[in-house]
Parts: structure tokens; C-alpha cells; sequence
């Protein structure tokens, strides 16, 4: 199955990620975001203190229910799709998840030819936030709950690398020292996020106070190359 993780976790999935930072760009513009360690320093922390407590928990529990899909479990992702909502604080944020939960879902039909009752399911859940939708392509490619997981977080700080290079500007070397440095950080924050119940999830106010007041910030940003 590695192979459909690699693919899984590409940037040539067509789901319009690149256009987003996560709040990062409104970090580089404070200035708490000003190089290559300081960029690892706030991206691990949005790992740990955020990821890890959030998105993946939600993630690998929509991957269980995705996995053994019927009335009980329709119900569930709903829950879980609200929940996953409810953890973004901001405008910004919300619109990320939409957008790109929304592609991805539209990846999974034309791509991976799920069940009617799969693609049922998918719209009912429109719009569906990423994590869902994320986990539902992790069940059809037919990767592990740990897989999946890990390949969202890795997704991530892909993505928040690339935002690096463009916003600072930061070389390709240093960043990609950077991403070989969070290595360790990634197989922690999936761990934890696997060990997690969704019961205690919490969203970026909660767990890490300055991405949502970054995401804010970022909404009247003068000068912005990302949607959020």
C-alpha cells in the first residue's frame, strides 16, 4: 500500500491546498515566523499542539467508521463532520476546510470508484470538512487508520514548507532540512492522535491560542499570497 500512500500524499493531489497556509503567512508577517528554525518551530508546534489533538483524532475515528460503513456509522460521521466544523474558529479556516474537503471528495468519486452506498454517504455530508473526507480516501485506497493519519500530517507540513519558500522566501535546502528535522515530530503527532478519543478535541483556541489569533489576523492582512 505504499505506493497509494505516496500517491495519497502527493501535492499533485488536485485538492487546491497549496492556495491555503494555515494561519502561517499571518505568522511570517508578524514576525514570529522569520526563518528556517523558527518556521520549524511554529510548524511543530501546530503539530503537536493542534494536529495532534484535532484533525488526526478526527481523522482515525472517521476512518473506523468509514471502514465498516452502515446506518450507525452514517450517523457518527455526521457527528463527526459537525465536530470537525465546530473546531474552526475562523472564517479563514472554515473556508480551508470546506474547499478542500469538498475536492477531495470530488478526488475520491472520479478517482477511486467507490460503492453507491460510499458516494452516498459522501453527499450527505456536503459540505464535509477535510478530515473527513480525508479519511474516507484513506479507507479506499485501503490504508491504515495509521497510514492515513500519518499521511495527512505529513500533507501538512508539506504544504506549510512549501508556504515557507514562497512567503519568506526560504531556500529549497534549508527547507528541506527542515521537513527531515520534523520527521520525528510527524510519527509522534500520529501516534498521539491514534491514542486520542474525539471526546477531548479541541480546536485551535484551545489547544494552540496563536493559530487562531494568527488565522484572524490573517483575514485583514494587507498584503496576502494565501487564502488563509
Amino acid at each position: 500500500m505504499l505506493v497509494r500512500l505516496l500517491q495519497f500524499a502527493s501535492p499533485m493531489l488536485p485538492i487546491g491546498a497549496f492556495s491555503y497556509s494555515s494561519g502561517l503567512e499571518s505568522a511570517i508577517e508578524s514576525g514570529d515566523v522569520h526563518d528556517a528554525e523558527s518556521g520549524a518551530q511554529w510548524i511543530g508546534s501546530v503539530l503537536e499542539w493542534n494536529l495532534a489533538r484535532q484533525d488526526g483524532p478526527l481523522t482515525a475515528a472517521a476512518h473506523i467508521a468509514w471502514s465498516a460503513l452502515g446506518v450507525t456509522q452514517t450517523a457518527q460521521l455526521q457527528q463527526l463532520n459537525d465536530l470537525a466544523f465546530a473546531t474552526r474558529e475562523t472564517a479563514e479556516l472554515r473556508l480551508e476546510s470546506t474547499q478542500t474537503g469538498h475536492s477531495l471528495a470530488v478526488w475520491i468519486e472520479r478517482t477511486l470508484d467507490p460503492t453507491k452506498d460510499f458516494r452516498a454517504a459522501l453527499e450527505a455530508l456536503r459540505p464535509i470538512a477535510y478530515p473527513i473526507a480525508w479519511a474516507a480516501g484513506g479507507v479506499q485506497l485501503q490504508l491504515s487508520p495509521r497510514d492515513t493519519v500519518l499521511g495527512m500530517l505529513w500533507g501538512f507540513v508539506e504544504n506549510q514548507a512549501s508556504a515557507l519558500m514562497k512567503a519568506l522566501p526560504l531556500g529549497q535546502t534549508p527547507a528541506q532540512r527542515m521537513m527531515l528535522a520534523l520527521g520525528p515530530r510527524i510519527e509522534r503527532a500520529t501516534d498521539e492522535a491514534l491514542e486520542r478519543s474525539v471526546d477531548i478535541v479541541q480546536g485551535a483556541a484551545g489547544a494552540m491560542p496563536a493559530l487562531a489569533i494568527a488565522s484572524m489576523h490573517h483575514e485583514t492582512q494587507y498584503s496576502r499570497l494565501f487564502r488563509s
